[in-house]
């Protein structure tokens, strides 16, 4: 029964009050029957007058003479009508009902000051023209499309300055301890120059690369090393006429491979050439080079200690050889054919030896070297081919692991890695020819009579955002930029951004960015810097002053040691927001980052909690979302898993998971319908003198809570109004002891609760809320376009301080609303001070703004 029915009851006029007071034409005269009922009727009038009054106090909302009533209103007037069907001091809700409007204890702080600037990246922006690995370091070089060059390690960057500065670097490659460079070409002859140079990186701010200025030799097509002891290692060159050869790093001295590898009916090798090798018969053709692979020694020999350190794969249009050493029989650099049954082209059309086609030649390996693949070309496709090494009993020997294939259709073959996790496959990165789309998937066989057919493939989940691979766009068709892509390795994978981001790993499914590139799930504060969290890794600011500049938010591999010393990454869930430093795994196993030493060692570390379980007893699925409280004995955490809620007390660490029992929801709140916002009062504590120990709010996709548990152990969910209104974020606002929840609604409403209050006016121009956070008390709403602040308020026509309005703040230079698509904002809290942060999907971050609490 509502309040305006319980009220109507006892209106003048109803048939019944009339009846309870008489009337003087059906009155009975006094005494005998008439008097016991008029006795009866006054009886029956008392009770029925007690009914009323019993049924109306039960009533929701009630008759309350002093206190107002929850009548009906209108929300969808304005905010100066609405509240006219209201009684003083109440206001209409979400729900269209009256509310009373009790003063809040919580002081509004001052209002925010509001400036935009970019906090991360500090140097590595721009597009990358050319990326080089330089194993030995763990290094990469990032040269940029305007000319600048760094070195970065992944947590500190080096301006890379060249010596001499008219030099400007088209290729590099590290081998020991000499950098192979080859200038630009020319844009008059086309033709380019290779020269050696040393790394000086003893400067704490840059690094310099003095290049001797002695020509090596000139028009190079690649670079190809494999890393050495000292000088041991192997350069390999590869040039515009299709010859090739090797430079001796600590000499500099070029010597050219032979002429001709021609491979005899008997597996042997007859070879030609310039002097000191015997020269080519007129009836032999001089053999083009199509790439060469440098490989580590041990991959074809086992005593290699006293030899070189690496040896040379060098493909030709139907074999591959290896120049074996003296410790092989029958060695003392002797080239040997590494596939005498099965040539390339398997006895049907051979690919194109063209100078034009050269470069689409590659030939790669895993990091054992025991599979291999090669992308040739074949009728304008990028055929691949996927080959074994066998190096039991006899010559090692290259055998197919099925027939060459087309794992990208008409389109391009950008990169390749192959692996052999269980199953021997190639992780392959497609882009069609026309529009620069790419794809990421396994070939993992083929059943095709023609090389030009469709590989067997399973896609996979890309790493990173391939779409930012840096792309030329010169052509109008934003193709990948041949310079992205770091060749010069056999094996593992490198790879440079469109907006500085630079990518590493084993192989193309393991790349991490060097620093933050995505927009994190989480982020909280680290000393004066940040910690964020997303899916695959850790980031933060490495704090140390005397380290060179800091250029953005270092990746930490979120790494676990397996069995055979392989490192695995689990995938991160999300952290729990105000807690001493606890997440959640995908797997929903409760784990804590190692902050202990240096902040700049930051790492999931070996101490984990509890598994989260379903209510089946299998492990939860996420999303995740948490809120701990910190205090004396441990605190607690309240976890958001899918469509469910769980709390944690007083965990008691472990070393290795799975040794804790197993904890099961105490909630759930919208079955079917993940969490979607999680929220928790911080003035409730397990050990405090309010009523409840634990108390908050959670919104999912079209509903809102509160949850508490009470002093006794009992957990409670209330539904809170929403009425048609859709819940983005619920968060908490503290003061004087006490706490208040809020909601914000995609058309940009902020509700206090639990009355469902607005606090604001909705967003102009019909704006939709992606996210929002509040900055010392102030909320703040992003949509897909800008981001807001609530900080001007007007004045009602009752003279009465109006709604919140929401005002567009600064936007960063150069920010597109593009480049806000995907973005999230956080509010972090340094000392006294609240920063609010803009994250975009590229990694880079923003600082909005600043509230003292």
């Amino acid at each position: 029964m509502n309040a305006r029915q319980g009220q109507r009851m006892g209106e003048p006029g109803d048939e019944g009050a009339q009846g309870g007071g008489g009337d003087a034409r059906h009155m009975k005269p006094s005494g005998g029957e008439g008097s016991g009922a008029s006795a009866r009727r006054f009886l029956l009038g008392l009770l029925g007058a007690a009914s009323f009054w019993a049924v109306a106090a039960a009533c929701s909302g009630g008759v309350k003479v002093d206190e107002g009533n929850a009548f009906p209103c209108d929300l969808t007037q304005s905010e100066d009508v609405r509240d006219t069907a209201c009684p003083p001091a109440w206001r209409c809700g979400i729900d269209s009902r009256c509310h009373e409007a009790k003063e809040e204890s919580v002081t509004q702080s001052s209002e925010p000051t509001f400036e935009a600037t970019r906090r991360y990246p500090v140097l590595l922006e721009g597009d990358a023209r050319l990326v080089a690995s330089d194993a030995r370091g763990g290094q990469a070089v990032v040269g940029y499309a305007d000319g600048g060059a760094f070195l970065s390690n992944g947590r500190v960057v080096r301006s890379l300055t060249v010596e001499p500065p008219t030099l400007t670097p088209g290729q590099l490659a590290f081998t020991g301890t000499r950098v192979a460079v080859v200038s630009q070409r020319s844009a008059v002859s086309g033709e380019n120059a290779l020269r050696l140079g040393r790394l000086d990186e003893t400067r704490p701010q840059v690094a310099v690369l003095t290049v001797d200025p002695t020509v090596v030799t000139t028009r190079v097509r690649a670079l190809r090393v494999a890393p050495g002891r000292l000088e041991r290692g192997l350069l390999a060159v590869l040039l515009d006429t299709l010859g090739a050869g090797e430079v001796a790093p600590d000499t500099g001295t070029f010597t050219p491979y032979p002429g001709a590898l021609r491979a005899l009916p008997d597996a042997g090798v007859e070879v030609c050439g310039a002097a000191p090798l015997p020269p080519c018969p007129p009836d032999v053709l001089l053999l083009p080079y199509l790439d060469v692979r440098p490989v580590p020694a041990s991959v074809f020999t086992k005593d290699a200690g006293t030899g070189p350190d690496a040896l040379p794969v060098v493909v030709t249009p139907e074999y591959f050889f290896w120049r074996a050493p003296a410790s092989v029989p029958g060695g003392k650099d002797t080239w040997k054919v590494l596939n005498p049954e099965d040539p390339i082209s398997a006895g049907g059309a051979p690919s194109p030896t063209t100078a034009e086609r050269a470069p689409v030649w590659s030939l790669r390996h895993n990091e054992t070297a025991e599979v291999w693949a090669l992308r040739r070309p074949l009728e304008g496709r990028h055929v691949l081919g996927t080959w074994v090494l066998r190096r039991s009993g006899g010559e090692p020997r290259l055998e197919r692991a099925w027939a060459d294939c087309t794992p990208c259709g008409t389109g391009r073959l950008v990169a390749f890695t192959p692996v052999s996790d269980g199953a021997l496959g190639v992780e392959v990165l497609c882009e069609s020819a026309q529009a620069g789309r790419r794809t990421f998937a396994r070939v993992v066989g083929s059943s095709v009579v023609n090389p030009s057919d469709a590989c067997l493939t399973q896609p996979l989940e890309a790493p990173v955002d391939f779409a930012e691979l840096s792309s030329d766009s010169t052509t109008g068709t934003r193709l990948a930029r041949a310079g992205a892509v770091d060749d010069s390795l056999g094996s593992g994978a490198l790879l440079g951004g469109e907006h500085g981001q630079v990518w590493r790993g084993r192989t193309l499914s393991t790349l991490r960015p060097l620093y933050l590139d995505r927009v994190p799930q989480s982020v909280a504060p680290l000393g004066s810097g940040l910690l964020a969290l997303t899916r695959d890794y850790l980031s933060l600011e490495v704090p140390d002053s005397k380290l060179p500049a800091r250029v953005g938010l270092s990746v930490t591999a979120s790494s676990a040691e397996a069995d055979g010393g392989v490192l695995e990454q689990p995938a991160l869930g999300g952290l729990v927001e105000g807690s001493a430093g606890w997440l959640v795994l995908e797997s929903g196993q409760v784990a804590k980052v190692n902050t202990e030493g240096a902040t700049s060692d930051v790492s999931l570390g070996s101490t984990y909690g509890p598994q989260l379980l379903a209510p089946s007893g299998a492990p939860t699925s996420g999303p995740f979302l948490g809120q701990g409280v910190t205090a004396e004995g441990g605190g607690s955490l309240v976890i958001a898993a899918n469509d469910q809620l769980y709390s944690l007390e007083g965990i008691s660490p472990t070393t290795e998971p799975g040794q804790l029992p197993g904890v099961l929801p105490r909630l759930t709140p919208d079955p079917g319908f993940p969490v979607r916002s999680l929220a928790r009062d911080r003035t409730v504590s397990l050990t405090g003198a309010t009523p409840q120990r634990v108390r908050g709010w959670v919104a999912t996709g079209r509903s809102l809570f509160e949850y508490a548990q009470s002093k006794e152990g009992r957990w409670s969910l209330t539904p809170l109004p929403l009425g048609d209104a859709e819940p983005v974020k619920v968060w908490s606002r503290e003061g004087a002891g006490v706490g208040y929840g809020r909601v914000g609604l995609r058309d940009g409403v902020v509700l206090r609760l639990p009355e469902g209050l607005p606090l604001t006016k909705p967003l102009p121009a019909e704006g939709r809320a992606v996210d929002y956070a509040s900055l010392a008390g102030w909320p703040v709403a992003l949509t897909e376009t800008d981001v807001y602040a609530a900080t001007a308020r007007g004045t009602r026509a009752d003279g009465q301080a109006g709604l919140l309005q929401w005002m567009p703040l600064p936007r960063p230079a150069g920010l597109t609303n593009e480049a806000l698509l995907g973005a999230r904002i956080f509010v972090v809290k340094h000392d006294s001070d609240e920063v609010l942060y803009l994250f975009i999907r590229t990694g880079f971050v923003y600082q909005l703004g600043k509230g003292r609490l």
